[in-house]
């Protein structure tokens, strides 16, 4: 049976459930299919890679089988149920794209045709699972997910990671941590006095730390040389095959991407992309971000680009990371050297609790004083990421920042100690001014 649609989305997925819901209240007709085999009967599978980093900072007393449990009886029972309220076509099926003189996508029963298609799913849920499947001597998130996190592990674990889920887990593990990375940095896309930060609060933890490491001849199976480590690996891997022909029409996946331009468009402009496709860190303010610029370029005319730097976000690591905005070196490559920064080290103390809360902040502006980014790491800080937000949204100078009244005694010390290091910042026009009016009140008299 042929039918057709204006967005036909692909996946089981919180962002493809969005994206569903979001596109058919614009008044479009919305199919959204996906594989039955990723439904309950396996295992809650659909669900470990889509709440992975949740499941890596859940509580020790919370049950992660309870965990997942819970969540698919949100899929289940609201989310999918609701959406066939809204009039969306659920189609649980294999699907597979083929392109002839329109693009569709065939299913075992039906031929979808539509404008544009948005692939709105995990990794796990686009490649075949036998070539997920691993066949080496060492461990997956997926199996640490799969039982309680620190069952049965030695005490010296090596973790081979590029991603923020590598450090949630050397975080997590109360074992001897070695944590390899082929970055940089350890988080490549932060800026890099951030990165820096956390390499030292990690390595204070006892936590070995190894950059720009190549591991790709590594051997997983020599436990002689590693002793009883185990080998923990999160690595994206570069497959040739998947499951809807996507190859086919020419679009790649690179090192578990997917390559798209600024409307989300991949190298087939029909089909859009979002969420854990692009990399990244797949988390929900930035997902429904871009659903919407997918969604609003693929139903209307691809007019809307997706700016990352107006979004802001925070990564609940032990301590939390925050941050709007360039990094240093975007904003250098944005306009140039004509910037300034401000480093900010300050303890927060608190006389409700003994312990100290030490805190980095980073924030570039412009000439103007106008603000490019803001970059922190530590804790309490989420009221101030919320000022700094609204300052950039309403296109304020950053001094406004001085007058914004807070709720919370600790974001009330930081500002404080922030505009000290302003005006010494700023010491020279102070300076100036203070001279101006001392003259002034001279020539009064």
């Amino acid at each position: 049976m042929k039918l057709k649609y204006d967005l036909v989305v692909i996946g089981l997925t919180k962002q493809a459930i969005f994206a569903a819901e979001y596109a058919v209240k614009l008044g479009a007709r919305v199919a959204l299919i996906f594989d039955d085999n990723n439904s309950l009967e396996d295992n809650f599978s659909y669900l470990k890679e889509e709440y992975k980093s949740d499941l890596l900072n859940l509580n020790g007393n919370i049950n992660r089988q309870q965990f997942l449990k819970e969540k698919d009886n949100l899929f289940t029972n609201k989310y999918l149920p609701n959406l066939t309220l809204l009039g969306v076509d659920l189609i649980k099926d294999k699907c597979q794209f083929s392109q002839q003189k329109k693009l569709v996508l065939l299913t075992n029963n039906h031929e979808l045709e539509s404008s544009s298609y948005l692939l709105a799913m995990t990794l796990q849920q686009l490649f075949p699972e036998e070539l997920l499947t691993n066949k080496e001597n060492y461990l997956t998130m997926d199996n640490l997910i799969s039982q309680e996190i620190d069952i049965d592990l030695p005490d010296n674990i090596i973790i081979i990671s590029n991603d923020i889920n590598g450090i949630y887990l050397a975080n997590k593990l109360n074992k001897n941590i070695t944590l390899v990375t082929e970055n940089k940095q350890l988080l490549p896309s932060e800026d890099e006095n951030i990165s820096f930060q956390l390499q030292l609060i990690l390595e204070g933890k006892g936590i070995k730390i190894y950059t720009q490491s190549n591991f790709k001849n590594f051997d997983f199976n020599n436990r002689q040389k590693w002793g009883d480590s185990v080998i923990i690996t999160n690595k994206k891997l570069d497959l040739n095959v998947d499951k809807i022909g996507l190859k086919s029409l020419g679009i790649n996946i690179n090192k578990g991407k997917i390559s798209v331009n600024k409307k989300l468009q991949t190298f087939h402009p029909q089909i859009y992309s979002c969420g854990d496709l692009l990399g990244g860190y797949n988390l929900d303010n930035i997902t429904e971000y871009e659903v919407k610029v997918a969604v609003n370029n693929a139903l209307f005319f691809p007019w809307q680009d997706i700016n990352y730097s107006k979004i802001p976000y925070s990564l609940m690591n032990n301590p939390s990371i925050y941050r709007l905005g360039y990094t240093e070196k975007q904003a250098k490559l944005l306009i140039g050297n004509n910037i300034r920064i401000l480093l900010i080290n300050f303890t927060l103390e608190s006389s409700l609790s003994l312990t100290q809360n030490d805190l980095f902040i980073k924030i570039i502006i412009d000439k103007n004083n106008y603000i490019l980014g803001f970059h922190s790491i530590g804790y309490v800080l989420e009221e101030i990421l919320i000022a700094i937000t609204l300052l950039k949204r309403q296109e304020k100078p950053f001094n406004y920042l001085f007058d914004v009244k807070f709720s919370q005694p600790s974001s009330l010390q930081i500002i404080k100690y922030i505009q000290q290091v302003w005006l010494e910042k700023n010491k020279r026009q102070h300076q100036f001014i203070m001279d101006l009016t001392e003259t002034f009140f001279i020539w009064k008299k």
